[in-house]
């Protein structure tokens, strides 16, 4: 199997990897702080008007998005629900919640 680049002391990227090469820390903090910015005001309008939203996730298994979900849930000031979806055009989703 070949392998992707990966930054000296991290392991290996399998070539099948949809980059070449891993970013690094310092580049992902700094283009990770923007989006968290709008998720803080997002988060105060939502504090301030009461209006309910929904926030989808998607993305590869094992990308992070339970673990983000869990961590959602509980600070939630209303009750929340959450659901897992297959893939588009087959069973309907299962709620948990």
């Amino acid at each position: 199997m070949a392998l992707a680049l990966a930054p000296h002391g991290s392991a290996e990227l399998p070539a099948s990897y949809s980059h070449s090469n891993r970013m690094r820390r310092a580049e992902y903090e700094r283009l990770k702080q923007e989006p968290q910015i709008e998720l803080l005001k997002v988060q105060s309008w939502v504090k301030e008007s009461g209006q309910k939203i929904v926030i989808l996730f998607e993305g590869r298994d094992a990308a992070g998005k339970g673990g983000t979900i869990k961590r959602c849930i509980p600070i939630c000031p209303a009750p929340a629900r959450s659901c897992s979806s297959t893939a588009p055009g087959t069973t309907a989703p299962e709620w948990s919640g």
